[in-house]
């Protein structure tokens, strides 16, 4: 049993049979998704570039950074924090065109988020992302799309309203989403029959709606994260392998049914839950901070193929890398 499996990153290898590619003889793709850095002090420059030399040697076609890069805004006023973001980021966008959605750790700072207030730190963290979009091969999905020959890949951003608006902390607001979705009926109407259609949405809770489930079960390929795997340890993860339950969310939810793992959602959408490099991150109550080491680290690398050998099962495998041996 490892005990310290903070020490280990996790890659799941996942290859999914796409009809377009078969139908117009396309060419293999390999998107990396990576979600929950939480950049903070917790996380050391180290950790990140262990990450972006690891998707380095992948070599994939695109890169997904998909919600809570940072752990609040305010790391963003650590010269040196804001530095190691920028380049992380940057460090992705070298290999491949790398994509970011931001989401509720972005976004706002944790005393502010409860109570629905303006970010105190709104004007550092836009002029900071304004910025960084401008770099070459890095795009910002907030409710846009990017679209090449091969995919449709439409950001969907999740609003304070659905993260914090209900009674309990733990539920997120399901209805605020279908509005949200309503909102972009353009972008969701405009999916294309010639190409791979990939939404990234940070948090996978959609699955609890039958409505949104349904709206957005028209993509090919879901990603999603936020729910760091549900906070499972390693020696659990790797006897569970293919479970989506957790322990508990990061918003507190216990035994939440959607927090890592890969869904097939119907004969065309698959659902991948990222379980992320942070579990525990510097904003959560400082007591839970060692259980941190319980757990691995993740990111995962999706290849779609029009390969008909993959057409009723993916291709699932993962692998296991001791980051403290790695050589930069």
């Amino acid at each position: 049993m490892i005990l310290n499996a903070s020490d280990y990153l996790k890659i799941r290898n996942i290859i999914i049979y796409n009809k377009t590619f078969e139908l117009y003889q396309k060419k293999d793709i390999t998107i990396t998704q990576i979600s929950d850095t939480h950049i903070s002090k917790m996380v050391s420059k180290e950790k990140t570039n262990n990450i972006v030399s690891l998707v380095s040697d992948i070599k994939p076609d695109y890169i997904v950074l998909n919600g809570d890069i940072i752990d609040t805004p305010s790391v963003l006023e650590d010269n040196d924090k804001k530095i190691q973001t920028r380049d992380f980021v940057l460090g992705c966008a070298e290999i491949a065109k790398t994509f970011y959605t931001t989401s509720n750790h972005d976004d706002t700072n944790e005393v502010y988020t409860l109570s629905l207030n303006v970010p105190k730190r709104t004007t550092t963290y836009n002029y900071f992302w304004n910025k960084l979009k401008r770099y070459h091969n890095v795009y910002d999905i907030n409710n846009k799309v990017y679209e090449d020959d091969n995919i449709y890949l439409m950001g969907i951003k999740l609003t304070n309203q659905y993260y914090f608006s209900q009674k309990f902390f733990h539920i997120e607001n399901q209805q605020e989403l279908t509005k949200e979705l309503k909102n972009l009926r353009k972008k969701l109407n405009n999916l294309r029959d010639n190409k791979v259609n990939i939404a990234a949405i940070h948090s996978p809770e959609f699955e609890l709606s039958e409505v949104n489930r349904n709206i957005l079960s028209n993509f090919d390929l879901i990603l999603s994260g936020h729910a760091h795997g549900g906070c499972v340890p390693g020696f659990i993860d790797d006897l569970t392998e293919g479970e989506t339950w957790g322990i508990i969310s990061p918003k507190l939810k216990l035994f939440p049914k959607y927090s890592r793992g890969f869904i097939k959602m119907s004969d065309k959408t698959y659902h991948l839950i990222g379980s992320g490099i942070e579990t525990i991150q510097e904003s959560a109550p400082t007591i839970l901070h060692p259980l941190n080491h319980l757990c691995y680290q993740y990111f995962d690398n999706i290849t779609i193929t029009g390969d008909p050998i993959y057409k009723d099962n993916p291709y699932i495998e993962t692998t296991k890398v001791y980051t403290k041996t790695l050589k930069r």
